[in-house]
Formats: C-alpha cells, structure tokens, sequence
C-alpha cells in the first residue's frame, strides 16, 4: 500500500504521509504536524525547481538574481527544516508529492 521513504530522513523523529484520495499531504517532525508545503517558503520553491532542473548553484543565482551564498542557505535551510538528508531526497520528495 505504502513506501517506505525512511532512508530519506535524518533520524527517527520523522515520517510522512502521501498521495492518499481526498488527503491532504502531512508531514510529521517530532510529534508536530505541519504540512510539508508550509516547511518551503515561495522563493526557496523558486530555487528547488531550478534545482530539481539540474542546475548549478551559479546558474541558479544568475537567474534568480540572488547570490550564490543565498541559494546555497535556501538549499541548506529546505534540508534541515524538512528532515531530509540530501538535496536528491528533497527533490524525490517534492516530485512525490506534486510540489514540484
């Protein structure tokens, strides 16, 4: 019925629901629930689709017109709020769950 994304978080303190009829997709962290869309802001979005397009940091910040080191944060912040342990996992993630 379900998969098993586990391997994808840090830890044991996380876990997640998707992709059910009629469900909203949840997102759980240490007992909190919070919706995994509230966990990336609209401009952090902005840079996980560039990512998820396989582009580089550089091209990312000439695009967006941002700095390299505020692309890099971006990436590093959506990783530790959301639990996950790399940027692929995010990205999987985001694709699951019709984010991205």
């Amino acid at each position: 019925m379900g998969r098993d994304y586990s391997h994808f978080f840090k830890g044991k303190g996380y876990w997640i629901r998707m992709k059910a009829p009629d469900h909203s997709y949840c997102y759980f962290s240490n007992g909190r629930k919070k919706e995994f869309t509230e966990l990336i802001s609209p401009s952090e979005l902005e840079v996980l689709k560039l990512i998820a397009e396989q582009k580089s940091s550089k091209e990312i910040s000439n695009l967006l017109y941002i700095s390299k080191d505020t692309v890099d944060s971006h990436r590093k912040n959506m990783i530790n709020r959301t639990g996950l342990v790399n940027t692929t996992a995010l990205v999987h993630i985001c694709k699951e769950m019709d984010i991205l």
